[in-house]
């Protein structure tokens, strides 16, 4: 590390050595052009004043010494007044131009102060000076940069040109590209071009939306006049897809909806009564969707509830009525009822019924029994069933008939006073009820 740091070192000082070799050379051979004033050395070196003076202390350069004095106080008005608007100052600056200098540099020689101050001066003064005179100023490797943008900018413009595409033009980002449309004087005309394109863009939005509204509305007309065309069927599913536009808001397929509306219309023709559960059968849709298909379409159902519901007897809506006091759960009243089991149910619903899971015992394996259960187990024992065939007859276990016939007395009491219940009229000995 210390012999790379050594190394290091000794490369900078040669650098420093060699730098300052040139600037010495640059100020001897400035000073053979023999300069008149520190302004005009200043000129050809390319060091501003303070630079040059100290440099030439440094490198023990003698200069003249009116080159000194000139540092400290000029007799120059120009450089001793504060108010650049001045009269006097005017006057110089078109006196010198009366004698038509070829160039900025040599104009700035007959007044004695630098470019830079001359043309700011000339700007507060309102002094035009020609144009080849701010030309000098910028170096000849832009100079073919500027005339290019400055002729290509307004043609991209009007090409409707973005920033972004301007500035990859040029090779530059859209901010520099920004501030190139602005500088060169182009502003205003890109942002007519702009509002331009964007009414035009507008317009042409427009006249998409409306043609497609137009194909849209035409192709409609078309599917409601080929509907009318169509079959029962065809027409239906049509309707139907018309109120479900969207495929998330429909759980069945075109196909299945085909199926469902033939086999409706060659039911309704022959004259037969289809249930949900027909229907579902046939289709693969689940009767609550067939329901409200059919609703939607204003399809009536082939077969209703209400005829069911009519098939229940006064007496068993009586029985039922009594079974609300019991301790059974709905499957084995229906069971005893014989009816099924969601009449018992909707009837306790309707009666303000609580529904309760009361059972005789839990067995293993999920496997429970109930008084429906150990009433059919009396019944088989009772016709001369033993106990595996009463087994293979009823699909249980039998250990679980062993348990119903060892406890039958407890119950057999349990059923047969439901029985009594619910058969009031008959007099029940036995825990099984025949229709």
């Amino acid at each position: 590390m210390v012999k790379k740091n050594i190394k290091n070192k000794e490369s900078h000082s040669k650098m420093l050595n060699i730098i300052e070799e040139n600037e010495r050379n640059y100020i001897l051979n400035a000073l053979v052009q023999n300069p008149k004033s520190l302004e005009e050395l200043v000129r050809f070196t390319g060091f501003n004043e303070t630079r040059l003076l100290k440099r030439s202390l440094v490198y023990d350069i003698e200069l003249p010494k009116e080159f000194y004095f000139a540092k400290r106080g000029s007799t120059n008005i120009i450089k001793k007044t504060n108010n650049y608007n001045t009269k006097e100052i005017k006057k110089i600056i078109l006196d010198a131009l009366d004698k038509n200098p070829k160039d900025l540099s040599e104009l700035s020689m007959l007044v004695d102060i630098t470019n830079t101050r001359l043309l700011r001066l000339c700007k507060i003064n309102n002094i035009k000076l020609p144009k080849e005179f701010y030309d000098e100023r910028i170096p000849l490797q832009y100079k073919a940069l500027v005339k290019e943008r400055r002729e290509k900018l307004p043609i991209l413009i009007n090409e409707g040109k973005s920033l972004k595409e301007i500035g990859d033009y040029f090779s530059v980002g859209h901010v520099m590209a920004g501030y190139l449309v602005k500088g060169y004087g182009y502003h205003n005309l890109y942002e007519t071009k702009k509002s331009e394109l964007k009414q035009l863009r507008t317009k042409t939005i427009l006249e998409t939306i409306e043609e497609r509204t137009n194909y849209v509305s035409m192709l409609k007309q078309y599917e409601e006049q080929l509907a009318k065309e169509s079959s029962f069927a065809e027409r239906k599913t049509w309707e139907y897809l018309q109120l479900r536009p969207k495929r998330g808001t429909r759980t069945v397929t075109n196909k299945q909806l085909l199926k469902l509306f033939r086999t409706y219309e060659k039911a309704s023709l022959k004259g037969e009564k289809l249930s949900l559960y027909d229907l579902e059968k046939e289709t693969g849709i689940t009767f609550p969707t067939v329901g409200r298909i059919l609703r939607e379409v204003n399809l009536d159902r082939m077969y209703r509830n209400i005829e069911k519901n009519d098939r229940i007897s006064a007496w068993e809506k009586e029985a039922i009525l009594f079974s609300v006091y019991l301790n059974m759960n709905s499957a084995d009243i229906s069971y005893f009822l014989h009816l099924p089991k969601s009449v018992v149910h909707n009837q306790w619903k309707k009666l303000g019924k609580i529904p309760n899971n009361s059972q005789i015992k839990r067995f293993s394996g999920y496997k429970i029994l109930n008084y429906s259960l150990a009433s059919q187990i009396y019944e088989s024992n009772d016709l001369g069933f033993d106990i595996k065939e009463t087994s293979y007859l009823l699909d249980i276990k039998e250990n679980i008939i062993s348990y119903a016939l060892d406890n039958r007395k407890t119950i057999s009491k349990t059923i047969i006073e439901t029985l009594n219940t619910l058969y009031p009229e008959e007099d029940i000995k036995i825990p099984y009820h025949w229709k």
